[in-house]
């Protein structure tokens, strides 16, 4: 089977629809098996989570992916256009604690 990755580094910033805080998000091509890769930078620190059942912390409004001391939130708009899309490998780099919607943003960015 065939995968996909990004052709290029994406990289955007806004608020959280849910917390209202300022994040930045970019997102890498990755190579092939490497599957969908969360890094959340928190306390100075990069914490790496594959989204999994077992990452999964908090449902309520967003769905939120945790590991250790670090989360992120609202995972799931993200991860539905990467899936639309075919994209099955990106190193996604979170500076904050929540994506921002992104409806329609990622088209033709593959």
């Amino acid at each position: 089977m065939q995968q996909t990755t990004l052709k290029d580094v994406i990289s955007f910033s806004g608020i959280g629809v849910h917390n209202g805080k300022s994040t930045k998000i970019t997102l890498y091509p990755s190579k092939e098996n490497t599957g969908i890769v969360f890094e959340i930078i928190a306390h100075k620190k990069s914490i790496y989570i594959s989204p999994s059942p077992s990452s999964v912390k908090a449902t309520k409004l967003a769905t939120t992916l945790a590991k250790e001391n670090a989360s992120v939130s609202t995972v799931e708009h993200l991860l539905s256009a990467l899936r639309g899309l075919g994209i099955d490998n990106v190193h996604i780099c979170v500076e904050g604690e929540e994506i921002p919607i992104l409806d329609g943003f990622l088209q033709n960015q593959f």
